[in-house]
C-alpha cells in the first residue's frame, strides 16, 4: 500500500512532522498493488523508544462508509431540490411549533424569508386568519400529542403584505429514527 497517492514527497514529509505523541487521525487514500484505491482513516502517533522517534500508524478501510456518506449527501440534495422547487407550499414545523423549513414557494406565498419564519415558535401563527387561528393551533397540537393527522383543511393565510389567500393543507408526522 502507498500512502497519500495525491501528495508530493515534500507534502508528505510536512504531514508526517505534524504527528505528535498525542496522536492524530486523518483520512486519506491508499493505493493498492492492483492499482485500486481505498479511502482509509489513519491513526498515527509518535513513539520514542530509547531516544529514537518512531511513528506508529494504523489504517482502517472506510471506503464503504465514505460511499454511504456520498449517497446520503446525494439523496439530501435530491430531496432538498424537490422541496425547494415544487409549486406547492411545503413547511416543516417541529414539535415546539418552530417552522424549521419553508420552501421557496412558501416564502413567496407568505412574503416571509426562512430566517424570519424559523426565528421563533409559532411565528407562522401570524399567517392565520383570526377566524381559524385557534382551530389550526389545536390541530397542530393534537397532531404532536396524539399522532393525529389532518387529511385536508382549508383556511386563509395572510402574507407579510396583508394580502390573503385561501390555503388547503394536510399534514403528516415525521418521526426520528428512535421513534420520537
Amino acid at each position: 500500500l502507498d500512502w497519500e497517492v495525491g501528495l508530493s514527497a515534500g507534502q508528505l514529509d510536512r504531514s508526517l512532522q505534524q504527528i505528535t505523541t498525542e496522536g492524530i487521525t486523518f483520512e486519506t487514500l491508499f493505493s493498492c498493488k492492483d492499482m485500486s484505491q481505498l479511502d482509509v482513516e489513519v491513526t498515527a502517533k509518535l513513539i520514542i523508544l530509547d531516544g529514537v522517534e518512531y511513528i506508529y500508524a494504523s489504517a482502517r478501510d472506510i471506503t464503504k462508509s465514505k460511499r454511504l456518506e456520498d449517497r446520503i449527501a446525494l439523496e439530501q440534495t435530491f430531496v432538498s431540490n424537490l422541496i425547494d422547487h415544487t409549486n406547492a407550499v411545503i413547511a416543516v414545523i417541529n414539535s415546539d411549533g418552530t417552522m424549521i423549513r419553508l420552501n421557496e414557494y412558501g416564502q413567496i406565498f407568505t412574503g416571509y424569508a426562512q430566517e424570519e419564519v424559523s426565528s421563533e415558535p409559532y411565528f407562522w401563527y401570524r399567517f392565520l386568519d383570526h377566524r381559524s387561528k385557534e382551530q389550526v393551533i389545536e390541530l397542530f397540537q393534537s397532531g404532536v400529542k396524539s399522532g393525529e393527522i389532518t387529511r385536508s383543511f382549508r383556511n386563509e393565510w395572510r402574507g407579510k403584505d396583508g394580502s390573503s389567500q385561501m390555503f388547503e393543507w394536510s399534514n403528516s408526522l415525521i418521526y426520528k429514527t428512535d421513534g420520537s
